[in-house]
């Protein structure tokens, strides 16, 4: 289990991602980057900033998951990380931007 229980929002949240990528059952903060990471209940949980009863309660549930059901997230958890966060889809989003800026500059 990786657990950012960050109180102060972080833009992107490396750690967030690459624990996902290993396929490991990660509790993060409801601010910043986590938010756009983590798919609630499917691969982590999101938990208020500063709040300990959810932090317990997301830890509980996640020591409590059965084998196939750790193995279940853990896939999901790899399979949001490859589509959405590596490194050629970070590159392809990162042209289009300067794509459409360039292209709104040309038009004017």
């Amino acid at each position: 289990v990786v657990i950012s229980a960050s109180t102060d929002p972080e833009a992107f949240g490396r750690v967030i991602v690459e624990a996902q990528a290993l396929g490991r059952p990660v509790i993060a903060t409801d601010h910043g980057g986590a938010t756009e990471s983590v798919i609630e209940g499917k691969t982590g949980w999101l938990i208020p900033p500063g709040e300990v009863i959810p932090l317990v309660n997301a830890l509980s549930s996640i020591l409590d998951m059965s084998e196939n059901d750790r193995a279940v997230l853990s896939k999901a958890a790899i399979a949001n990380t490859t589509s959405y966060f590596s490194k050629e889809v970070m590159c392809k989003n990162v042209l289009n931007v300067y794509n459409e800026i360039l292209n709104e500059r040309g038009s004017n």
